[in-house]
């Protein structure tokens, strides 16, 4: 007896230490992604919003600013933040924000799982079947969510709004003061995603297929929330260009292209659904696969988290098909069906989980290794920057991968985005001028040029064609390199 009380201690000591260093884990693997485009796009919105007070550059401009390919809900946020976090530290604050939102996103899962199957579920398992489902099936989607990506942003506010109105519910009495909530929060999520969407596809769904008066008149409200938002947004020709328009006019992959690029995803969920297989033989986890399957089936129309997962799951699907996507997008669609998933899979022996999450934190030692050192390296260039900050009306020619850095002089310069002049070069009716990039490093009109050689819109950047006789190289590491202009 008191030797299974001590292996209990042991166990639950092992396991709050698993938690621990996943969290530390997260959070430093995050700070790699100072130069990511999510957070530096969001960022530079509200940049814009603080020296210009508009979201999105003039994409006539011949000297434009810093965009985003997402709607700015993410940068009035960000805005309000700035206020009260100084500047140097802005984004490190920032991305400790986007491990909570993760950490919000699975709290909710909970319980949504909760409304899906309301018999007894065992959540002594939770914690640690999000960790294993998380870093094996959506590896890459964890990597993308520690971006402050807006997507899954935008689907937990308006899954928490869910939770908060419950108008699903039936004969349940109204509250005023959550309802108002409720919607406030969705009208708030459509502002930070174009994919939010697709949560009042999931709501219309539902609501034309049950009679419930009470849910059509909450998605009746919403709809009607995000046409004006929509038609608001429309109003803006900029941000209605570089949030819409602009993304009208990529191509599509090929079946054959999609199954090269998400390969390895196929060959982890096919590995994950052969250990889930082998547990359920070995007695090591009991899943009750028919009852369970059968419940769900039974009460799919009466389940409104089907519709609004599996609708908010397609947005993902889609987007991954979209040329120049990544595998994060098809990582979110895995990780949205996770609740379905955990029901089946909740009864797992507890050291099994214990061993494999061990197992997983251990393969993820290197990235972290690799995420701190270059955390170094984006605070060396930072800094070097920051001693920039005495010079005022100078030009600054700079990419999204420097502007982490580059922000810290928008006060008194102005800053030019090199990856904006190629976006709207390439995206827009107007002619394509071949070689654009070129010729803006070539103009020699620029007091600095801050950049990185990673390619833009696939076309390369080329620091060789920086003319030496005018230009001085007074900085440089792997994050970027900071070019001056001789004055004569």
């Amino acid at each position: 007896m008191f030797l299974k009380i001590f292996k209990k201690i042991k166990t639950e000591k092992i396991e709050k230490l698993i938690y621990l260093i996943t969290i530390i884990f997260l959070i430093i693997l995050s700070f790699e992604k100072f130069n990511r485009t999510p957070i530096i796009q969001q960022l530079g919105l509200a940049d814009n919003i603080e020296k210009y007070n508009i979201s999105f550059p003039d994409k006539d401009s011949s000297q434009p600013g810093f965009t985003s390919g997402y709607f700015p809900g993410v940068a009035y946020f960000i805005q309000v933040l700035k206020f009260v976090i100084p500047d140097i530290i802005l984004i490190e604050i920032l991305l400790i924000l986007s491990v909570v939102i993760i950490f919000l996103f699975f709290y909710l899962n909970k319980k949504i799982i909760k409304e899906i199957f309301p018999k007894k579920i065992n959540f002594n398992n939770y914690w640690l079947l999000t960790i294993i489902y998380s870093f094996w099936l959506a590896r890459n989607w964890v990597w993308h969510a520690l971006e402050l990506k807006s997507d899954i942003i935008a689907f937990s506010l308006c899954f928490l709004a869910l939770l908060i109105v419950k108008p699903h519910k039936k004969n349940i009495q109204i509250n005023f003061l959550k309802l108002f909530s409720g919607i406030l929060i969705i009208a708030y999520a459509f502002t930070v995603k174009q994919q939010a969407i697709f949560f009042i596809i999931g709501l219309l769904l539902y609501s034309l297929l049950n009679k419930n008066l009470f849910f059509k008149f909450f998605a009746l409200i919403n709809i009607l929330l995000a046409t004006a938002i929509y038609f608001y947004f429309y109003q803006d020709e900029n941000l209605w260009w570089f949030a819409i328009t602009r993304h009208a006019n990529n191509s599509y992959l090929s079946i054959g292209q999609w199954l090269r690029i998400h390969y390895a995803e196929i060959i982890l969920i096919i590995q994950f659904i052969i250990f889930i297989s082998f547990s359920s033989f070995f007695n090591l986890c009991k899943i009750d696969f028919k009852s369970k399957f059968n419940y769900l089936i039974n009460n799919l129309k009466s389940n409104v988290w089907f519709y609004v997962i599996f609708m908010c799951a397609t947005s993902g699907l889609i987007s991954s098909v979209g040329r120049g996507s990544n595998t994060g997008n098809t990582g979110l669609a895995i990780i949205l069906f996770f609740p379905f998933v955990y029901i089946f899979i909740n009864k797992f022996k507890k050291s099994v989980l214990i061993f494999l999450a061990i197992g997983i934190l251990i393969f993820e030692i290197q990235n972290v290794a690799s995420s701190l050192k270059n955390y170094i390296k984006f605070k060396n260039f930072q800094s070097y920057v920051l001693k920039l900050s005495n010079e005022e009306g100078k030009l600054i020619l700079a990419g999204r991968e420097t502007y982490f850095a580059v922000r810290l002089l928008r006060k008194n310069n102005t800053l030019v985005s090199l990856g904006t002049i190629e976006s709207v070069n390439k995206f827009s009716k107007k002619s394509y001028i071949e070689n654009k990039i070129d010729s803006e490093l070539t103009s020699n009109k620029y007091d600095y040029i801050i950049l990185t050689s990673a390619p833009i819109y696939f076309t390369l950047v080329k620091e060789k064609l920086i003319d030496k006789q005018k230009y001085k190289k007074i900085f440089t590491n792997e994050m970027g390199y900071i070019y001056k202009k001789y004055n004569y």
